[in-house]
């Protein structure tokens, strides 16, 4: 098996020196460099795939299937993770700030104490996902759908909610400054 691993890391390093995909791929503590590689070629990860604090920074992951995995405190800075499968994925504590998540499956996501400050998350379905403390400042949810989503005491200063159902989503506690409302008003 370490054989496997020294290959795997070998493929990974190739893949990266040969251009790969876009981005910042530094393996970290607790990341499968077997799956980071099969990531980098595939755009596809086993369920419940392990890449904690992982570094993909600007990494395009455009239509990615990572169902299930865990990305806690993950480095995806200005990624495009557009129409990626993200469903019931574990981002608690991951930095998004700047990333693209435009039409992205966060369907029962944890998005708890996530940096997703600035992020385009214009037609994500965000179906139950828990953005509980999530910093969202900046962030485009227009046309989101946030039904069953929890984003209390969340930080969504500047944020745009236009063609959100504001009925669906639980705000208590929610940081509202300046926010574009479902109505086109802006909060106070």
């Amino acid at each position: 098996m370490r054989i496997d691993r020294v290959v795997l890391k070998a493929v990974a390093l190739a893949a990266i020196l040969t251009g790969g995909l876009a981005g910042s791929w530094r393996d970290a503590q607790g990341s499968d460099p077997g799956i980071l590689a099969q990531l980098r070629t595939t755009k596809k990860v086993p369920l419940t795939a392990d890449l904690r604090n992982a570094h993909l920074r600007g990494a395009d992951l455009s239509g990615a299937t990572m169902y299930l995995a865990d990305l806690t405190a993950t480095d995806l800075r200005q990624a495009n993770l557009a129409g990626a499968d993200l469903r019931a994925a574990n981002l608690d504590q991951t930095d998004l700030g700047g990333a693209d998540l435009r039409t992205a499956n966060l369907r029962g996501a944890n998005l708890s104490a996530t940096n997703l400050a600035w992020t385009n998350l214009a037609g994500a379905d965000l179906y139950c996902a828990d953005l509980y403390e999530a910093n969202l400042t900046g962030a485009d949810l227009t046309g989101a759908n946030l039904l069953g989503a929890d984003l209390r005491r969340a930080n969504l200063t500047e944020a745009t909610l236009t063609g959100v159902n504001p009925a669906e989503v639980n705000l208590t506690g929610a940081i509202l400054t300046r926010t574009l409302m479902p109505d086109g008003t802006r909060h106070p």
